[in-house]
């Protein structure tokens, strides 16, 4: 076995990033898929709508969309 052979095994598509975006100030960045899930989830099992998922922007405390 080698490591890249190890590496392709133990990659999950959990780990795949989702690009989310700033709705106030533009800022960009990537959250894993799992983590899109979990808020996902939770969301959902509270009343919530999925397409209402989001993540607090570190640079100005706005919200964070999934980039279509």
């Amino acid at each position: 076995m080698t490591d890249e052979w190890i590496r392709e095994m133990c990659h999950s598509d959990d780990d795949v990033p989702v690009r989310v975006k700033c709705t106030r100030c533009g800022h960009e960045e990537n959250v894993p898929r799992w983590l899109v899930a979990e808020v996902t989830d939770a969301l959902v099992e509270s009343g919530g709508s999925a397409d209402d998922a989001s993540f607090e922007c570190p640079r100005c405390h706005g919200h964070m969309k999934i980039k279509s």
